[in-house]
């Protein structure tokens, strides 16, 4: 596999050069591929690698559809020089096109809200993969990006802090009644009358049973009576 977009990998505590990683083309399909020297094997080197590199590419590449641009978020780290290349396959053959990484073009302010993009688009990637595979285990990642782009994600919100205290003293405050327009299609006799309650359908369920059970006892009382005087008449 040839690798593509190779990036230098260097230890944190001195800088010196362990290998290369970044993605390449194998049997028609990107993986992720990197290459160490021998004296740095097994030490995380190449995992911690990885993760990089995932994150600052990718890892699906769109759909492509007609008359649509195809965008792909992805991070540079390091000094903003070199070339940047496109490559591909179209209807009339290879495709490819190289694009110069200009520092001065890079710190323009039209160029400001990039970092955000892809920021917002790690995110959404990793709430994404988060609710496929359930639990918890991309809330740090996901929580870290939405504090340091200042991103509302669903681990992280907007709190607004009012460094000015604008009432000093509330007890000493008036109440104001504030008038509030009526909802339309509701006319100004509504404005302090009564509203007659309706009973509830419990509520006239249990009458009807009450009266139900009354009449019963009372057809009972009548007929009881009527025996009683046939039976002293005999």
């Amino acid at each position: 596999m040839k690798l593509s977009g190779k990036l230098r990998v260097r230890r944190k505590a001195d800088g010196v050069l362990v290998g290369r990683a970044g993605f390449g083309m194998h049997e028609g399909e990107p993986e992720l591929g990197y290459a160490l020297y021998r004296e740095h094997w097994g030490q995380g080197y190449a995992a911690e690698a990885a993760r990089a590199v995932q994150a600052m590419v990718a890892r699906h590449l769109p759909d492509v559809l007609g008359e649509r641009p195809v965008i792909v978020f992805g991070k540079w780290r390091g000094d903003a020089k070199g070339n940047l290349i496109i490559e591909g396959q179209t209807a009339s053959g290879p495709f490819s096109q190289t694009l110069p990484v200009d520092a001065a073009a890079v710190s323009t302010g039209s160029n400001a809200a990039l970092r955000h993009l892809w920021a917002r688009h790690r995110i959404a990637s990793l709430s994404d993969q988060e609710s496929l595979e359930g639990g918890d285990a991309f809330s740090k990642r996901i929580t870290d990006l939405g504090l340091q782009y200042s991103l509302l994600t669903q681990y992280t919100s907007f709190i607004a802090v009012d460094q000015v205290v604008r009432n000093v003293a509330p007890q000493n405050s008036t109440s104001v009644n504030q008038p509030s327009p009526l909802p339309q299609g509701v006319s100004n006799l509504a404005v302090g009358a009564e509203v007659p309650s309706t009973p509830e359908p419990a509520t006239w369920g249990a009458v009807i049973v009450m009266l139900s059970v009354l009449a019963m006892m009372a057809r009972r009382a009548r007929r009881a009576g009527r025996h009683n005087a046939n039976r002293f008449t005999a």
